[in-house]
C-alpha cells in the first residue's frame, strides 16, 4: 500500500451515524483515525446552534428577496434604445414651442 502525505480533515455527521461512518472509512482504508475523543477545536471555533439558525434565517431571507426581485422584474417597463441612452427622461413641448423650434 502506498503512503501519501497526511492532511487534516474534518468530517461532520449525525451522532447516530458516527460509529458506522468511522468503521466504513477505516475498513475501506480511506482514512486512519488516531483518536476519536481528541478535540482539536477551541471553544471559539465551534459553531453554536443559534449561529446556525441565524445563518439559515439570513439565507432564507436572501432567497425570498431574490424571488421577489425576479417576480417584480417582469413588471419593469422596458426602455427602448434611445430612451435608455437618454436616461428615460421625457421632454414635453407645447405646440407653440414645437412650431418655434422646428419650423
Amino acid at each position: 500500500m502506498a503512503v501519501s502525505q497526511m492532511c487534516k480533515v474534518q468530517i461532520f455527521t449525525h451522532k447516530a451515524h458516527k460509529e458506522s461512518l468511522v468503521k466504513d472509512l477505516h475498513d475501506m482504508e480511506i482514512i486512519h483515525i488516531n483518536d476519536l475523543n481528541e478535540s482539536s477545536e477551541s471553544p471559539e471555533e465551534t459553531i453554536q446552534e443559534s449561529d446556525i439558525k441565524t445563518i439559515r434565517n439570513i439565507q432564507n431571507n436572501l432567497q425570498n428577496l431574490r424571488s421577489a426581485i425576479n417576480y417584480l422584474a417582469s413588471y419593469e417597463s422596458k426602455k427602448g434604445f434611445i430612451a435608455g441612452m437618454l436616461g428615460g427622461k421625457k421632454t414635453t413641448l407645447s405646440p407653440e414651442e414645437y412650431s418655434k423650434d422646428f419650423y
